[in-house]
């Protein structure tokens, strides 16, 4: 029977398509009813994924936000020294302007 027996392709196909059906059929039956077990299964893998995987990248996050903050301190220092120094010459620049004018007043004068 079959192929090498000297049947053709035409009379071996439906038993294929048969069987190709009834392993279709059966393993659509068992997803069904069998759903109870896979939520469990599914509840139990999310929960090893979040317990082992999630706690190494929030303390990943924990670190590079430490980081972050740390250089943003510095940065924000930084900014103040340059910010007191230009302040520094601004108050400076006046009182040079005026004795460059009040040099100039009494050369003029003289």
């Amino acid at each position: 029977m079959g192929l090498m027996g000297g049947q053709t392709l035409g009379n071996v196909i439906w038993f294929y398509l048969q069987a190709f059906l009834s392993l279709y059929l059966y393993f659509a039956v068992i997803g069904m009813i069998d759903t109870a077990s896979t939520a469990e299964e599914l509840k139990i893998t999310l929960a090893d994924f979040l317990e082992n995987r999630m706690s190494e990248r929030l303390a990943q996050v924990k670190r590079d936000n430490d980081y972050l903050d740390e250089q943003e301190r510095e940065v924000r220092r930084e900014v103040e020294s340059v910010g007191q120094t230009a302040a520094v010459r601004r108050m400076q620049e006046p009182r040079a302007a005026e004795s460059e004018l009040t040099e100039l007043l009494q050369e003029f004068l003289a």
